[in-house]
């Protein structure tokens, strides 16, 4: 039987430092391997997967609007813009009563009793009755004129019976235009009308028939250009 020796001293020493070396090693790796477990748990908490996304809820209400802005400065005054055209000329004014563009009330009044037979007035304003014409007489402007519409009124009506007839003159000569104040009546009126030539001689003319007393007359007619 083969006895075993007592090791030397510098086997032991060989010995030792063989497990020294295999001991750190083994620390090594158990330090190596538990480090790549923490992050092998990481990751697999990252790859956790979530659950389905929920549906959409309904829209909100629309709130309220905000309050309006103070007003800006006023803008810089515009260039003045270009003249417009003329306009269209207006149509021609209608023409006055009984179709003539111009109206003239002539007025006249006998101031002294016209007395009875034929006595002549001016044909407009006052005047006295006189058997002359030529002393009562006007002259018209130069345009011919219409002349209508006379009315008569007397302060003392004829007596029954008679009456008063007064005449536009014109060139000393009747005109149609004419009325007659009967007896017991002051007034009387025409609706007759004479076309006056311009530059004429016109009178107011007055014919008692049937007798009768003096009186104030009072007269008017109306002119109007032709």
């Amino acid at each position: 039987m083969r006895t075993i020796g007592t090791p030397s001293p510098a086997m032991a020493v060989a010995v030792i430092a063989l497990f020294v070396a295999l001991g750190g090693s083994g620390y090594a790796a158990s330090q190596s391997g538990g480090g790549g477990g923490d992050r092998a748990s990481a990751a697999a908490k990252k790859k956790v997967k979530r659950g389905p996304r929920g549906r959409r809820g309904p829209q909100g209400l629309p709130g309220l609007a905000g309050l309006q802005g103070l007003q800006g400065p006023a803008g810089n005054t515009g260039a003045q813009g270009t003249p417009g055209t003329n306009g269209a000329n207006g149509t021609n004014g209608t023409n006055g009563t009984n179709g003539n563009p111009a109206f003239g009330a002539v007025l006249g009044r006998g101031v002294i009793t016209v007395g009875t037979g034929t006595f002549f007035l001016a044909p407009s304003g006052q005047s006295d009755a006189s058997s002359s014409e030529n002393s009562v007489d006007s002259f018209t402007p130069n345009a011919t004129m219409t002349a209508s519409d006379l009315a008569i009124a007397v302060f003392d009506a004829p007596a029954p019976g008679s009456s008063r007839r007064f005449t536009l003159s014109v060139g000393h000569a009747d005109t149609a235009l004419t009325c007659t104040v009967p007896g017991g009546t002051t007034t009387c009126t025409s609706t007759g009308s004479v076309t006056i030539p311009g530059g004429s001689l016109i009178s107011m003319k007055s014919e008692t028939s049937g007798g009768g007393i003096p009186t104030f007359v009072r007269f008017g007619w109306r002119a109007t250009s032709a």
